[in-house]
């Protein structure tokens, strides 16, 4: 029941995201407020370690985040999904992205905060989130960052999101995982 209503939820929200990408210079204004937004959090700008995703055009854009973050001496990292040919079990890594938005493919990062040295900001993509602190999020449905933040739960989490996407009914499971800050324009 809640599964399919998830499913519809997110065919709703896609729509409605690619029509807000119709309005460039709109989403250009939002897209800028949200990274001046962010940029005003010491859990961003203080961090050793910044893992964020490659942004597609619906969404908000993560190109001045990797952009602050090389000028700034951030490590910055994006997200790679790997397949198991024996098993078909999906798992995502993450791997520094050099200043010319190249990856180095070397070696993963490693993203346990007790195992690093230093402060890990993990911005999370999601078509929705909930407005208030420790907000939940409707994601696109692979369960890749659920499984993820589970594994990592002492990262500073920070979800961005358009404010037409802000919303407080979201049909949550209970492995549907939470951000601490929800940062809209």
């Amino acid at each position: 029941m809640i599964a399919q209503f998830k499913h519809e939820l997110r065919k709703e929200l896609l729509v409605k995201r690619r029509k807000l990408c119709n309005n460039p210079e709109l989403k250009r204004s939002k897209d800028k407020k949200i990274f001046t937004k962010l940029n005003a959090l010491p859990e961003f700008t203080e961090a050793d370690l910044v893992l964020t995703y490659m942004s597609t055009e619906i969404e908000v854009d993560t190109a001045p985040i990797i952009k602050f973050c090389h000028k700034n001496s951030i490590s910055v990292a994006v997200p790679v999904i790997f397949v198991s040919d024996c098993d078909s079990f999906e798992m995502m890594e993450f791997f520094c992205l050099t200043k010319d938005f190249d990856l180095d493919c070397s070696e993963a990062v490693d993203c346990n905060p007790q195992n690093s040295k230093g402060k890990i900001c993990c911005i999370v993509p999601a078509l929705a989130f909930e407005s208030k602190e420790n907000s939940r999020r409707l994601g696109y449905g692979g369960g890749y960052y659920d499984r993820f933040l589970r594994a990592n739960a002492n990262l500073s989490k920070i979800g961005l999101c358009y404010s037409e996407f802000i919303n407080n009914n979201l049909p949550i499971e209970s492995h549907d995982e939470y951000v601490d800050i929800v940062i809209t324009d």
